[in-house]
């Protein structure tokens, strides 16, 4: 077999320069060392060509944020096409909580008379649609914050909604008190978010 480290490095490199994130190609490299690791132990190749190549740095990047109006402009194009992660995205913007801690949010959380929240828990999701309720990664991750008038108001409205979901579904309402569950009241997945977060920045 013909396959030198050298040519597969500049096929790493001419899959970058075709496009391909840094991410594709470093899979790309994991999977054919790891076939290549397979032919040494059946002895159709003496050596892994995969060996000494490295796999194309990606190019560092400044984050960027949305300014006031971008965030103004994305909040009511939520609204606009119905986007019913609206109130998560709401509540993102204006606590800074993380996606695992908004995914296991609960209704007990949250202080009406007070306008206050507590963030004391997370979800992680693992194989077979299986998940567990975490505490947060570090004690400063427990915390309360403070809501204003309009994110309460969006929270209520948001309840309502749901509360008229619960009687449609019925029996089959999985009961985990989750403000932004799935639609059968499973905590939902960061998939779900991402796929409907990708349709709201299209629109």
């Amino acid at each position: 077999m013909d396959l030198r480290p050298d040519r597969v490095q500049r096929f790493y490199n001419y899959l970058q320069k075709e496009g391909l994130s840094h991410h594709a190609v470093a899979v790309t490299h994991k999977t054919l060392r790891v076939a290549m690791n397979h032919a040494v132990k059946l002895g159709l190749i003496g050596r892994n060509p995969c060996s000494g190549t490295t796999t194309p740095k990606p190019e560092q990047t400044e984050m960027k944020f949305y300014d006031d109006q971008q965030v103004k402009s994305l909040l009511k194009t939520a609204k606009d096409i119905g986007d019913k992660l609206y109130p998560l995205y709401y509540l993102a913007i204006h606590t800074g909580m993380r996606q695992a801690e908004l995914i296991g949010f609960k209704w007990e959380d949250i202080n009406w008379s007070l306008g206050t929240i507590q963030v004391k828990r997370q979800v992680r999701h693992f194989k077979g649609a299986n998940y567990a309720f975490l505490e947060p990664k570090s004690k400063s991750g427990t915390r309360t914050i403070i809501l204003g008038k309009q994110a309460l108001e969006t929270l209520k409205y948001h309840k309502r909604e749901q509360e008229e979901l619960v009687s449609l579904v019925g029996e089959d309402w999985v009961k985990l008190d989750l403000v932004f569950p799935s639609g059968i009241g499973t905590p939902t997945t960061a998939s779900n978010i991402c796929r409907a977060f990708r349709k709201l920045l299209a629109a």
